[in-house]
C-alpha cells in the first residue's frame, strides 16, 4: 500500500482507489448559529475553518514538511470549497482543499481524481484526505491558468495547445468506459 510513483514527488504515494469513501453521514451537524448568548463573538477576521484545515495539516503524520505559515488562498471556485497554497521543504508547494461538510463532500471529487489519475492525464493527486472534516491535501498544479496560456500564445502554440486539449479529452473518454 506504501508505493512511490516515481514520476511523481517524493512526497507522492498511491493510496487504494477507496481510501476516502466513507459511509455517508446520517445526520449532518448543523451550522453553527453563532456564539452564546452572554459570550464575546470571534473578531471579525476569525475563520476557524481555515484554523482547523492549518491543524489538520500540522497533524499529518508523514509527507512533506509544510511552513503552514504560508498557507494563503490559493483560488475559489463556485461552491463551497476554498482552496488553499502552503509551502513545503525544498521548494515545493501543496494545495490544501477546505470543503466544509455538508456542504460539501470530498468523495466525489476524490473519485474522479482518482479516474484522472487512472486515465493517464495530468490532474490533482489526492496526498491526504479527512473525508469527515472535508480537508485534501493535493498536488499543486500551478498557478497559470490554461486559458491564460492559451490567450497569451502565438498562433502555432495556441494550436498546439488546443490538439493537445482534445487529445486529452478523447484519452478521458476512453479511460473512463
Amino acid at each position: 500500500m506504501r508505493e512511490r510513483s516515481p514520476a511523481a514527488s517524493p512526497y507522492y504515494r498511491s493510496r487504494p482507489p477507496n481510501v476516502c469513501l466513507l459511509p455517508p453521514v446520517s445526520s449532518p451537524t448543523p451550522p453553527h448559529a453563532g456564539p452564546p448568548p452572554g459570550s464575546t463573538p470571534p473578531p471579525a477576521d476569525a475563520d476557524p475553518r481555515r484554523d482547523a484545515l492549518a491543524a489538520w495539516l500540522a497533524g499529518l503524520p508523514e509527507g512533506p514538511t509544510l511552513s503552514l505559515g504560508t498557507l494563503r488562498p490559493a483560488s475559489n471556485d463556485a461552491s463551497f470549497r476554498r482552496y488553499f497554497r502552503v509551502d513545503a521543504d525544498a521548494g515545493h508547494t501543496w494545495i490544501a482543499m477546505d470543503a466544509p461538510p455538508p456542504q460539501e463532500d470530498v468523495r466525489p471529487f476524490v473519485h474522479v481524481a482518482g479516474l484522472i489519475q487512472a486515465a493517464g492525464l495530468h490532474g490533482p493527486r489526492v496526498l491526504e484526505c479527512d473525508a469527515e472534516q472535508g480537508f485534501l491535501l493535493l498536488d499543486d498544479l500551478g498557478r497559470r491558468l490554461y486559458l491564460d496560456a492559451l490567450r497569451e500564445a502565438a498562433p502555432a502554440q495556441a494550436d498546439a495547445l488546443m490538439r493537445d486539449a482534445v487529445q486529452a479529452l478523447v484519452r478521458w473518454q476512453g479511460g473512463v468506459a
